[in-house]
């Protein structure tokens, strides 16, 4: 029989056979508020003593039979050890100097089919039982190390290895986690640990992912009220702002798209890190990728932007949002060629993007840059300034940080499809979907709320 829940469950099948009352398992002893040890069952005789019984698996050493004798002068109750017998007579003959009562098991311990299934379902709901109670309040970077490296190894010696750690500081480690009440089981046999590791790494994942979902939560509610003490300032929105590349059209950037299509992608890739490092300024980068292309046909350019097509659902929402009364305009850091494209086919007349110098249907390699990294809200400024209208009167729709500036000045945001999650704090609403026809639905939604 090996030391654990079963041989437990055994023990006190056995005391019950004969007349005991089992009182209470795993009893814990403090000493000035530290646990100093451990009783495994507590039982009741039919004369009505109470004894500390201290259960082995196997044979009784002195160390064993001192351990019974103490445990049970600390809690003021008569000692009884339940085992296969002694390792030597010095074990034998401290039992009987110290009066330590003692039920020896025989090597096979016989029970009826019902004893066994009654020992297995308790086996079971003590191990739920104890997983439940397990305690994940306290577990710092340190611990979840620890826990890790016993869930993903496949031995002790493994789990050493992966910490690090020497056997001695790495037992101590446990110790901390088991007081902690991380390792509620109390064995501490790898398999053992490994489960409940495994346990308490899943239920640590489980709440950050709450945590997470709560947040998410919060921001959305924020958004909608924030949504709404907007739209209650207003009477009425006249236009939507749209950026075009990865908004109306299925390609990202515009400018990754032609570099891939060309094979200049490694030296643009050098580009940007330089820019992201503060080395060179947009309009820097702008040039830098633009010469890149020096000498390209046009035709060689048109072929490569017929791959460019229309977000689905486009020219639906467009048809919607002017059936509403409003303006629709665009703003695009991408380049002139493709907005000019996208525009017409959606029957856009007011837009704005950069300017891909041709000359005699050769790209030149120079761009004039009008909407860089940061302008947006410049850029809208000057549009609603033509059509007589205040940028609080738009509603801006983006999925990039270069669209923040214009959600800023806007009198509401859209996020459709962000790139990043850090941008969604700026938005005051975020939209996941294939298809674009969606956002006439929550326009439509908003202005029929302004109008009521």
């Amino acid at each position: 029989m090996r030391k654990g829940i079963s041989a437990e469950r055994l023990a006190a099948s056995l005391l019950e056979s004969l007349g005991y009352e089992i009182l209470e398992k795993r009893k814990t002893i403090e000493i000035e508020g530290v646990e100093a040890a451990e009783v495994d069952i507590i039982a009741k005789s039919s004369s009505g003593e109470i004894y500390a019984v201290e259960v082995k698996a196997g044979r009784a050493s002195v160390t064993d039979v001192r351990q019974a004798y103490t445990n049970a002068q600390i809690l003021g109750m008569k000692p009884l050890l339940i085992c296969k017998g002694f390792v030597d007579k010095a074990a034998e003959a401290t039992v009987k100097r110290l009066g330590v009562k003692y039920i020896l098991l025989p090597e096979f311990f016989l029970v009826s089919p019902e004893d066994i299934s009654r020992i297995v379902s308790e086996s079971i709901t003590d191990v739920l039982l104890a997983f439940e109670s397990i305690n994940i309040s306290n577990i710092n970077p340190d611990d979840v190390k620890i826990l890790r490296a016993l869930a993903f190894s496949n031995s002790i010696n493994e789990a050493l290895h992966r910490t690090g750690l020497r056997r001695r500081k790495f037992n101590r480690k446990l110790e901390v986690l088991r007081r902690k009440g991380v390792f509620p089981l109390k064995i501490y046999s790898f398999p053992y640990l490994k489960l409940q590791s495994l346990y308490v790494l899943r239920r640590l994942e489980e709440e950050r992912l709450l945590r997470d979902l709560n947040e998410k939560l919060s921001s959305l509610s924020e958004g909608i009220l924030k949504a709404r003490r907007k739209m209650a300032r207003l009477e009425s929105f006249k236009a939507v702002v749209f950026d075009v590349d990865g908004v109306l059209t299925e390609v990202d950037s515009i400018w990754q798209y032609i570099h891939e299509k060309l094979g200049t992608m490694d030296k643009a890739l050098e580009n940007k890190r330089k820019f992201e490092r503060g080395e060179i300024s947009y309009e820097e980068w702008a040039y830098l990728d633009v010469a890149l292309w020096k000498g390209i046909s046009r035709r060689k350019l048109e072929e490569i932007l017929s791959g460019v097509k229309l977000r689905r659902g486009s020219k639906t929402l467009i048809k919607r949002l002017r059936r509403m009364g409003l303006e629709v305009i665009a703003i695009s850091a991408g380049l002139d060629i493709v907005a000019q494209k996208i525009c017409s086919e959606l029957g856009i007349t007011h837009f704005v993007s950069n300017t891909l110098v041709i000359d005699d249907d050769v790209v030149t390699g120079e761009v004039r840059v009008k909407v860089g990294y940061r302008n947006k809200d410049e850029v809208l400024r000057k549009i609603c300034s033509k059509l007589g209208i205040s940028t609080q009167e738009c509603i801006a729709v983006g999925d990039s940080e270069v669209d923040v500036p214009m959600f800023k000045v806007s009198g509401l945001s859209i996020l459709f499809n962000p790139k990043s999650t850090d941008i969604i704090k700026y938005a005051d609403v975020v939209v996941y979907s294939k298809s674009i026809k969606i956002i006439a639905d929550i326009i439509e939604g908003i202005i029929g709320s302004l109008n009521k």
